[in-house]
């Protein structure tokens, strides 16, 4: 609130207002809750529209290995209510590692099969690519791999919110998984 002349009135409205208070309310609440939050980087913020509050915005950190920058499966995930400001979901996730998370295969290979397999005539051939990650991510059967993840936007004439991902296993270089 603002104050003029002993009368007070409702802040504008301000999305960018809004979205580092959204990240200042999920970060206090990831640090009162989850031992060791401190060691844990920002790796997703992202807002999404919500009939019921507005929007929401969510916040993930995780831990990231100090040499190969790879996400490992300690992660905390927060989404917070833009009207009311309220945490409206919290996960938490603190598994061992069990696989090697120093990759073999490069990022510029793994880019590369990820490419090759979006195929030269498709709506994807010469989609932009949003990201690229090092993730440990568990496959069909639960496992850990350690996998080069890729979020690619098709092209131009496409629709501007279909997303692909890609996700290359970073030791054989072997297509895990594709959706989107």
């Amino acid at each position: 609130l603002f104050r003029s002349r002993s009368k007070l009135f409702d802040a504008p409205s301000d999305k960018p207002a809004l979205a580092e208070d959204a990240a200042l309310i999920a970060r206090d609440y990831g640090w009162r809750r989850f031992e060791g939050f401190d060691a844990l980087t920002l790796i997703e913020h992202a807002e999404h529209p919500a009939r019921a509050v507005g929007s929401l915005y969510t916040l993930k950190w995780a831990l990231k290995d100090p040499i190969s920058t790879a996400e490992l499966p300690t992660s905390v995930t927060i989404m917070i209510a833009s009207e009311n400001r309220a945490v409206v979901r919290y996960i938490a996730q603190r598994d061992p590692i069990t696989v090697n998370v120093r990759p073999d295969v490069t990022a510029d290979d793994a880019r590369t099969k990820a490419r090759v397999m979006l195929g030269p005539t498709s709506t994807w051939s010469d989609a932009t690519l949003l990201s690229t990650r090092l993730q440990v991510i568990y496959d069909d059967v639960n496992q850990q791999r350690l996998a080069w993840a890729f979020l690619f936007s098709p092209r131009a004439s496409a629709s501007t919110r279909e997303r692909l991902a890609v996700y290359i296993d970073a030791h054989t270089g072997e297509t895990i998984e594709t959706h989107g």
